[in-house]
């Protein structure tokens, strides 16, 4: 007979027990659990845009362009794509616009990065899933945030993240038409 041992976890902010961290069944989360990965490959289809769309303002073979954006974060795609819509245009109503698209991938960005770098607990709550964060940062020092997220919060981040992609390609697509950018 396997013997089961109980561990409590504490920090400054919270507890945590082995039975809460390792429930009996958890297959009622399973269907979270998978959110957390369609928030993931959204947010790689907008990142594969923004390659695209910086393809197409370099008039660039996409296969050099890619080589670059492949190694660039998302800040660093958004600041090259910002700094050649610049460099080619200047600034003008199209710019406003851009940067209008990318303040909304930027607050998606957020949700997604609490998505992806946090820890996930299936406390045997049927469709909830409590999140654990902590961070220590030189401003506020150590902390713990404990939330609940439930299937509806991940799927309104994962269309989000989907709504943005899909603006950004057609806003690529009106520049394009314009004779701002390239279609490679």
């Amino acid at each position: 007979m396997q013997r089961t041992r109980h561990v409590v976890m504490r920090s400054r902010n919270c507890a945590v027990s082995s039975q809460e961290i390792m429930p009996p069944d958890t297959h009622e989360s399973d269907r979270l659990f998978a959110e957390i990965g369609r928030v993931t490959v959204r947010w790689a289809e907008l990142e594969d845009v923004l390659g695209d769309f910086i393809a197409s303002l370099l008039d660039d073979e996409r296969r050099y362009t890619r080589v670059i954006a492949t190694e660039l974060s998302y800040q660093g795609l958004t600041n090259l794509l910002v700094i050649l819509y610049i460099e080619r245009h200047g600034d003008d109503s199209d710019l406003a616009s851009l940067r209008q698209l990318l303040a909304r991938a930027d607050a998606v960005e957020q949700a997604r990065n609490q998505i992806v770098h946090s820890t996930w607990i299936s406390a045997g709550v049927s469709h909830v899933v409590t999140r654990v964060k902590s961070t220590a940062k030189r401003k506020h020092g150590y902390s713990t945030v404990v939330e609940k997220y439930d299937l509806d919060r991940f799927r309104a981040v994962a269309d989000e993240i989907a709504n943005v992609r899909s603006d950004l390609a057609r806003f690529a697509l009106s520049l394009i038409e314009k004779g701002k950018a390239f279609n490679r």
